[in-house]
């Protein structure tokens, strides 16, 4: 009884990982910054980061064929990005909402569209609950990317600003290089998102780490921490504390060495490192 118990506890590892194996890599694509209309001022007004930071600029991108847009400043690498809003009433593709400082959305990337379908069955096994793929068009009413998302009604979760999703975009194969290769520019600072560190929650903590599962990215613990390693990138998810604001830290990888080290300041909600071929960019938000 013990060697079959064995035997049946070893062939549902090996099982376990091949079936991680035959995933597809989910790379991180970028992330969505929702910042105090005083900050998205000071980012937009920036000398450095419009002429030496990035390819940068302000853009509104229209979907569905114009029945929902959104303006954003956007600051590009060569495969990933930051997509930076103002906070307060959004219209989306569900309606108007009234979106915190503070909020953040992992955008996800994987090269094969067509392989969606098996991260809609991953999310919904690990979050328990029906995931559909739905599909965003651009201003023309052309399809622009696919998604995992929710079926029904979204509801936010009480006390939940950090979300993932994974999106396959249009027209098949194309890599993150290769979309963003007009706009990325390698003679500024910028090389790319290496990983995000942020305070979490209890109930944000679980859900990001259950969509990290999905992702096949490796997980483990560090004290109170939790950090979840992909494909060029690492999360890390530290516990909030009472009345201590919330916290995002992006380590970014340089292009070439500045210089000299530099501290650029951003009204009072971020701050950007540089140091040698490496940065750091620390956004602090209102506790909850």
């Amino acid at each position: 009884m013990k060697l079959s118990l064995s035997l049946l506890v070893a062939t549902l590892g090996v099982l376990a990982a091949l079936l991680a194996q035959t995933a597809p890599p989910v790379y991180f694509n970028h992330v969505t910054i929702y910042v105090p209309p005083a900050a998205y001022t000071a980012l937009l007004q920036s000398d450095f980061l419009r002429n030496e930071f990035s390819g940068s600029h302000e853009q509104t991108v229209q979907r569905n064929g114009g029945a929902w847009s959104y303006t954003g400043i956007f600051l590009y690498g060569q495969h990933t990005y930051f997509e930076i809003f103002k906070a307060g009433p959004q219209m989306g593709s569900s309606g108007a909402v009234m979106v915190s400082p503070g909020q953040l959305l992992f955008n996800m990337w994987i090269d094969d569209r067509r392989q969606l379908p098996l991260f809609k069955d991953r999310v919904a096994e690990e979050r328990g609950s029906a995931r559909q793929i739905v599909t965003t068009r651009d201003a023309k009413n052309q399809p622009a990317y696919d998604s995992v998302s929710p079926v029904g009604v979204i509801t936010p979760s009480p006390g939940v600003l950090s979300y993932t999703v994974v999106k396959g975009y249009y027209p098949d194969g194309q890599t993150r290089e290769k979309r963003f290769e007009d706009r990325y520019r390698p003679e500024r600072y910028l090389h790319d998102i290496t990983g995000l560190t942020l305070t979490v929650n209890e109930a944000e903590r679980d859900l990001l780490l259950r969509d990290f599962r999905a992702y096949s990215y490796h997980i483990e613990a560090d004290g109170e921490k939790r950090v979840a390693s992909g494909p060029e990138v690492v999360f890390t998810l530290t516990p909030s504390k009472s009345g201590e604001p919330r916290t995002l830290v992006v380590d970014l990888s340089m292009n070439r060495p500045i210089t000299a080290n530099r501290v650029i300041k951003f009204e009072n909600t971020s701050e950007l490192h540089i140091q040698a071929s490496v940065a750091k960019w620390i956004f602090t938000f209102p506790s909850e």
